[in-house]
């Protein structure tokens, strides 16, 4: 879909995409070049409802294609650089008397994850319902995705939830991933025979508040980290600080390399053996007196 006229107007050749056989994927898609720039195309598939005119089909990134055209006809590799997978997550949470987090998450998708997330909801929405979410203690109610008007925009995701941590006696234990989006580590097998391929670079970023509203004293933060990949392809950085009664988090998880080989995947597994370590440390709370 082309979302405004005036790249209607540039319309000047089309050709047939077809995937190689080799990868065991069949698509046939269009590619369409602008007047104004004779060497940039769009590749376009209609049965891909949810993604923009200028980002390349997910099943076709990095994948060697041939092209048909009125006057040519050659192999070609489809990259793209860009972070197509991206994703930003801001949480305002309170705490309340008895222990309990309550607050709000607002999310804004980006190119594959607004795609992904839109087929993964199906017009399902939690209209003022509590939803099981499988993670003991933290329920979700609200929860609304805003109309998508153009598909070059961000997905935007919205929910309040309740989240009841871990305690002893007058001690909180705050895992702050329960309330980013908590994962589970990919890599965890010893070896590995296939290669390693994590479909386009991605960019993750969490932001988390909670206001103690004089109701808890902090007793530890983990201390801020970075850590980065030797030759860059990965990057994780966590701060923690607090100031005025209020603990801040801010989280961002990065891929600048999306194909690797299995011989890799020792120093991958290394990696996310240590990013997941550092997202296990929690936020400790003490009530005060």
């Amino acid at each position: 879909r082309i979302p405004s006229a005036r790249h209607q107007n540039k319309r000047e050749n089309f050709s047939h995409i077809v995937i190689d056989d080799k990868y065991g994927i069949h698509a046939l898609c269009i590619a369409l070049r602008l007047k104004s720039d004779s060497n940039r195309y769009f590749l376009l598939d209609a049965t891909i409802k949810n993604l923009s005119y200028d980002i390349p089909p997910e099943n076709m990134l990095n994948r060697e294609v041939f092209v048909l055209s009125p006057d040519s006809m050659s192999w070609v590799t489809i990259k793209d650089d860009r972070p197509l997978f991206r994703q930003s997550a801001s949480i305002i949470a309170d705490m309340m008397p008895d222990g309990t987090i309550e607050g709000g998450t607002s999310v804004q998708y980006f190119d594959y994850a607004k795609s992904a997330r839109l087929d993964s909801m199906s017009n399902r929405e939690g209209k003022g319902r509590n939803i099981e979410t499988g993670i003991p203690g933290y329920t979700i109610s609200n929860q609304h995705l805003e109309a998508v008007t153009r598909l070059d925009e961000p997905l935007f995701e919205t929910w309040e939830f309740k989240f009841q941590p871990n305690t002893s006696d007058d001690f909180l234990f705050i895992d702050p991933q329960v309330l980013v989006g908590k994962t589970k580590n990919p890599f965890i097998k010893e070896t590995r025979a296939t290669d390693i391929d994590f479909g386009c670079n991605q960019l993750l970023v969490a932001t988390l508040q909670i206001n103690l509203n004089n109701h808890f004293d902090i007793d530890h933060l983990p201390p801020s980290t970075i850590i980065r990949a030797p030759d860059s392809s990965f990057f994780f950085k966590v701060n923690f600080s607090s100031s005025g009664g209020k603990v801040y988090m801010t989280q961002m998880f990065e891929t600048k390399k999306s194909l690797f080989s299995s011989y890799d995947y020792g120093g991958i597994r290394d990696f996310f053996r240590q990013v997941f370590t550092l997202m296990a440390r929690e936020i400790i709370l003490k009530k005060k007196a």
